[in-house]
């Protein structure tokens, strides 16, 4: 029995992306940034600026 895991995630990450949403309070885009840009717009979302 083969096992997909990204198959799974894909799945199960489509199950639940409606819930997510939901209760979502920020939402980041990531596409096209760096992961320093995405880690900083998380930061501000939450409101948590640089020192």
């Amino acid at each position: 029995l083969a096992v997909n895991p990204r198959k799974q995630w894909r799945e199960l990450m489509e199950a639940r992306r409606h819930l997510y949403e939901e209760v979502a309070t920020a939402v980041v885009a990531t596409d096209g940034r760096t992961p320093e840009e995405v880690a900083q717009a998380v930061l501000d979302a939450v409101e948590l600026k640089e020192a």
